[in-house]
């Protein structure tokens, strides 16, 4: 049930972000891909080590340009 509202909260939001979940010292935030029809074809993920950026910073600094970076391969995928 636990996993079942992570991944809706992840759907909602766009992004999902690991904070130090999978391994100690790191820090990721990904968005999926999709294709020109809206199915996910794959995702981009960045990773930081926790001591250089924290979770806010990586939203706010890196989820714009992944957005971008998202909307771009939509519109050449078919």
């Amino acid at each position: 049930m636990r996993l079942r509202k992570l991944l809706v909260s992840c759907a909602d939001n766009g992004y999902a972000l690991s904070n130090e979940e999978i391994e100690v010292g790191v820090r990721s935030i990904a968005v999926p891909l999709y294709n020109f029809g809206g199915s996910v074809v794959g995702a981009l993920s960045l990773s930081s080590r926790a001591d250089r950026m924290t979770a806010s910073e990586m939203i706010e600094q890196l989820l714009p340009a992944m957005l971008r970076s998202q909307s771009w391969v939509r519109s050449r995928l078919s």
